[in-house]
């Protein structure tokens, strides 16, 4: 079972397969999956070639969809990655998914890649384009989406920041399609032992979702948390002040929760909240 507050649950079938490997290639064939940006899993066939600092690999996989015999949702996935070693890491996806159960072929290509700066420094940025073709009798039509990403994190001086940005349009063939994601971790100490932190985490999802040419409708999903802390260690252990804001909106209903908590975690490896 995959569950997330973007995707919902979706019942996966268990992995079942058989598998050879070796330091250059690697096979499975069986009940396998892959993540390229959507989730790939099925019966099938993938995989993967070393040679340098290349990677290639790919996956083709059948399942049946929802209990019906004729209708298969298939997937074929190409990646390719080069590995720079020390710095730099980019990577190449693309996907083609025949979903026959609400008509829709589709087509995905998303490229990341990942920079290692000096003292400690790492970017990464992604980026990605979609189309589906919505295959019903009447009216056929073309949908297309687009993706960005992007993840920074930095320690220098004592203060270390995490941060990552996703912005997806409505149409984007993804797990993620129409959010808005905005991760921030700020961490900064002020005297010894004692620090300040700031943590946001902007979830948003607005997607438009079609099934034999029918738009489903709007369902707009938000789940904000903004938290404040003040932290202080000792040598018994350390204790966590933090005031906390949730902003969320389900089915048409906001709510905005204010609240707080303490956190203990001593040395003794046990730990006390409130």
């Amino acid at each position: 079972i995959s569950s997330s507050v973007f995707t919902g649950t979706q019942f996966l079938s268990s992995y079942r397969f058989l598998q050879y490997t070796t330091p250059d290639y690697q096979i499975a064939v069986g009940n396998i999956g892959d993540n390229m940006e959507i989730l790939l899993n099925g019966e099938g066939i993938k995989g993967r070639y070393n040679y340098k600092n290349f990677n290639v690999g790919a996956i083709y996989v059948t399942r049946q969809q929802n209990g019906n015999l004729q209708n298969n949702n298939t997937d074929l996935g190409l990646t390719v990655a080069y590995n720079g070693a020390k710095k730099l890491n980019l990577e190449t996806e693309i996907v083609r998914r025949n979903d026959e159960f609400n008509d829709i072929g589709g087509n995905l290509v998303s490229a990341n890649g990942t920079y290692r700066f000096q003292n400690n420094h790492i970017l990464q940025v992604s980026a990605g384009f979609s189309s589906e073709m919505h295959t019903q009798s009447t009216n056929p039509f073309t949908t297309t989406g687009y993706g960005f990403g992007v993840k920074y994190s930095v320690t220098s001086w004592g203060i270390s920041l995490a941060s990552q940005i996703r912005l997806n349009s409505a149409n984007y063939l993804s797990q993620y399609r129409g959010t808005t994601a905005i991760n921030l971790n700020l961490r900064y100490p002020f005297k010894d032992s004692q620090y300040f932190g700031f943590k946001a985490e902007v979830n948003e999802r607005e997607a438009e979702t079609y099934s034999k040419g029918r738009l489903f409708p709007e369902n707009k999903f938000k789940r904000n948390i903004y938290e404040f802390q003040y932290g202080w260690t000792s040598d018994a252990g350390t204790l966590v002040l933090y005031p906390r804001i949730h902003d969320d909106e389900v089915l048409g209903l906001r709510t905005l929760t204010t609240g707080g908590g303490v956190l203990f975690s001593s040395n003794r490896k046990s730990d006390f909240r409130v």
